[in-house]
């Protein structure tokens, strides 16, 4: 799921390999569905990227995503984003969607990477995701917000699939994974 860009630089653009939300407290597995729900204290979602072919370095990174249509869709905010562990919650183990529920929710650490405000249904947003995307290597994200207003967005089963799009330059070093604080890189 890659759109190569030109050698010296350029947009690539990688669509998620898994994604889904999770309801707090429930164990039911909301993964496989084509949206995310996205409201405080309810549910979050979640979204990792392989990220490979990259040449030159990071200039910026967002990820696109496409807010649900319906009204009640729109939204007061459209969530907060960010870094999450590559692995289910404090496991060794490569999340999957297919088995994402609340109790072994990858963990999130660090500052909020972006935010966006008030958005409208089938609109698009993008979130900042810069400081985190340092090359080539796997990438999770947490989406989650502070507003009871919930927010839906379609996920990689629709037919606009959240997106992961990386400007880069000339030179610079891709070939490195990011590494979590206390989290060993993998690579394959």
């Amino acid at each position: 799921h890659v759109q190569e860009a030109p050698a010296s630089g350029g947009a690539y653009r990688f669509s998620a390999i898994h994604d889904g939300y999770v309801k707090k407290g429930s164990d039911t597995i909301y993964s496989k569905r084509s949206y995310a729900k996205v409201e405080a204290g309810k549910f979050t979602a979640y979204l990792r990227f392989n990220v490979s072919g990259l040449q030159g370095s990071v200039k910026e990174a967002k990820i696109k995503l496409k807010v649900t249509e319906g009204a009640r869709n729109a939204s007061e905010s459209g969530g907060e984003m960010r870094s999450a562990s590559n692995n289910y919650g404090t496991a060794n183990t490569p999340w999957l969607e297919g088995w994402l529920k609340w109790s072994n929710r990858p963990q999130a650490g660090g500052p909020v990477l972006s935010s966006v405000g008030a958005v409208t249904p089938n609109e698009y947003v993008e979130f900042d995701v810069s400081s985190a995307v340092t090359g080539n290597g796997a990438y999770s994200f947490e989406l989650s917000s502070r507003s009871r207003d919930r927010v839906g967005y379609y996920m990689h089963e629709s037919a606009t699939p959240p997106e992961l799009i990386i400007e880069t330059g000339a030179g610079g070093n891709t070939n490195q994974p990011p590494v979590a604080e206390n989290e060993t890189a993998q690579t394959d």
